[in-house]
């Protein structure tokens, strides 16, 4: 089916992977994630003390860029603070090296999840002009096959960072 043709039903689905129409290689590149942000000005200090070098398009929209990956900030004022919620995963050759390097940073350390208890430091740091922010207490490795960490801004935008740890393969995977 190509595109504006009515859709497939289910039983149109190709069965099989060799079933699938050939695919071109087109240059695919990088993603590049878009964050809804309460407030770009502490959005770009957050990226800034991470390290980005951060540059703003006009009064609602940023880009922040370290390395390869390029983040963009769009400022949606309507947004509840700690409420926004994307997640992106971003492959990193020396993920422990990056977690010390902002572990000292002065953000909330996690080991599992963030608690009501958490959210309301991180109000009251919002409040007092602190920074404010949320990282993983330790890098770890998943069952999935990876060694990671995270960190999530200020409007709980979660940034994973992460590698394939050697000769691991997620469980159901071929690797």
């Amino acid at each position: 089916h190509r595109l504006g043709s009515p859709a497939m039903s289910a039983n149109e689905w190709p069965s099989a992977a060799g079933d699938w129409p050939t695919t071109t290689q087109i240059g695919i590149g990088s993603a590049a994630p878009v964050f809804a942000v309460h407030s770009l000005e502490a959005a770009t200090r957050f990226y800034q003390r991470l390290g980005f070098d951060v540059r703003r398009y006009d009064s609602g929209y940023a880009y922040a860029e370290r390395e390869d990956l390029q983040l963009h900030l769009r400022a949606s004022p309507e947004l509840e603070q700690f409420s926004a919620g994307a997640e992106v995963y971003v492959e990193t050759a020396r993920v422990d090296e990056l977690h010390a390097e902002w572990l000292p940073l002065d953000f909330i350390r996690v080991r599992t999840i963030v608690t009501a208890d958490m959210r309301a430091e991180l109000r009251r740091r919002w409040a007092a002009g602190d920074p404010v922010g949320v990282i993983s207490a330790q890098v770890t490795d998943k069952p999935w096959g990876v060694r990671e960490f995270s960190v999530r801004d200020p409007d709980n935008n979660q940034l994973r960072f992460g590698r394939r740890r050697t000769g691991a393969s997620p469980p159901g995977m071929i690797a």
